[in-house]
C-alpha cells in the first residue's frame, strides 16, 4: 500500500507540465519538447509499455507520467516505483529482438533494441534521489534513431539551476 501512494504522490505532485516547452520532471529537471512534438492527453493501452513492464521492470510499478507524439514515435514519460537504480540492469531482451545498443553509467541506464518492425528504446536516470525512465517507440527506423539516440535525450533533459 505505500508503495501504491508513494507512486501516486510522486505521479500528482512531484512532477507536473510546467509549459508547452518542456515538463517538470521532480522540480530538479526538466524534459524539452521539440516544436513538432506535443502532449497526449489519453494515456492509450499500450503494448510497448506492457513489454517493457513483463521484461526489465517485473518487480516493480512504471505508471506513465505523460504520453508525447513526436511524429511517428511515442514517448512515455514514467516515474519507476520499488527501484534500485544500482541494482537494475537492463541487458535481456524480449524473445526474438535485437539489442541495436546499451550503454550504462552511475546515473543512466539504456537499452535500444528491435522486435520485427518495431523498436524500441529504455532511458533510465537518476537525478538526485530519484529515478525517472523514458520509453521511446516507433516503426520508422531513421526517426526512431534520432528520437531514441542516447545522446539526444540527455540533450533534452535540462538540470536546474
Amino acid at each position: 500500500m505505500k508503495k501504491i501512494f508513494v507512486g501516486l504522490f510522486l505521479i500528482f505532485i512531484g512532477c507536473k507540465s510546467t509549459n508547452k516547452s518542456s515538463i517538470d520532471l521532480f522540480g530538479i529537471a526538466q524534459y524539452s519538447l521539440e516544436f513538432n512534438q506535443r502532449i497526449v492527453k489519453n494515456v492509450p493501452d499500450n503494448e510497448i509499455h506492457r513489454q517493457v513492464l513483463s521484461t526489465y521492470f517485473k518487480e516493480e510499478q512504471l505508471p506513465i507520467f505523460r504520453t508525447i507524439e513526436s511524429g511517428t514515435n511515442k514517448i512515455y514519460l514514467t516515474i519507476p516505483t520499488g527501484i534500485v537504480f544500482d541494482e537494475k540492469k537492463l541487458i535481456d531482451t524480449p524473445e526474438n529482438c535485437e539489442i541495436l545498443q546499451t550503454q550504462e553509467t552511475t546515473d543512466v541506464k539504456y537499452i535500444a533494441y528491435r522486435c520485427d518492425k518495431t523498436y524500441t528504446a529504455i532511458y533510465l536516470r537518476k537525478l538526485q534521489n530519484n529515478t525517472f525512465c523514458i520509453i521511446v517507440s516507433g516503426q520508422e527506423e531513421e526517426s526512431f534513431r534520432k528520437e531514441a539516440d542516447k545522446n539526444n535525450i540527455d540533450k533534452k533533459i535540462l538540470i536546474n539551476q
